[in-house]
């Protein structure tokens, strides 16, 4: 778990440091679990609203220390986690302000929660040299933790790496499961599917947010 202050203690710190009413700092953080959705805890919350006023949260990890899905939060920097492979994305291509590159997305997980990596250029190559696929559990070494529209996104910090692990404790045998289309119900996400391929309509390009991408 990481060493974070609890909510309390923060409170109390961007209180004496911004001269706020803790009524009030408690509102900013009642508001940045709305904005998540439930995603953040309490501690998280606070962390988020003390960055954004400049208030100072120190906050460590180490090697053996693993932060839990559900403890992340914006800012983290340098962290590791250890979580399985829930979903995993086609590499894309960008192009924005002169820049191109290549991204891929993956969703990963633990008993705690889910979460999103984003992979760019040599750590893609990396991730297919290793056979990354769903199922795989993952030690993720060096992570940074930011925000993107809205939704907390892991990337791999300076020097980061990962490794593929037969195994570690708190993950059970992975087991594939697979729905028929029958059982599909509105909101399911990230669901395999066994289906038989019966039309294909040709491809086609667009863009959006200035990135471009294909749809089948």
């Amino acid at each position: 778990m990481p060493k974070l202050m609890d909510a309390e203690k923060i409170i109390k710190k961007i209180a004496r440091e911004t001269g706020k009413e803790e009524s009030e700092i408690k509102k900013l953080i009642e508001e940045k679990k709305r904005k998540f959705a439930g995603l953040l805890t309490d501690d998280g919350a606070a962390f988020m609203v003390a960055k954004e006023l400049g208030v100072d949260i120190e906050f460590k990890t180490s090697f053996e220390e693993r932060v839990k899905l559900k403890d992340i939060v914006p800012g983290m920097r340098g962290i590791d986690i250890i979580a399985r492979v829930k979903k995993v994305y086609m590499p894309r291509k960008f192009e924005k302000e002169k820049r191109s590159g290549i991204y891929q997305k993956l969703i990963i997980e633990d008993s705690t929660g889910e979460a999103m990596i984003t992979l760019w250029g040599d750590e893609i190559k990396e991730a297919s040299k290793k056979g990354l696929r769903k199922g795989l559990i993952l030690h993720l070494k060096n992570c940074n933790v930011s925000e993107f529209n809205g939704n907390i996104t892991i990337t791999l910090g300076y020097k980061g790496s990962f490794d593929i692990l037969e195994k570690a404790e708190g993950f059970e045998e992975y087991k594939e499961e697979y729905l028929k289309i029958g059982k599909l119900k509105k909101d399911m996400q990230n669901v395999d599917l066994y289906c038989r391929v019966l039309r294909v309509f040709e491809t086609r390009e667009f863009e959006k947010d200035g990135q471009r991408a294909i749809l089948v």
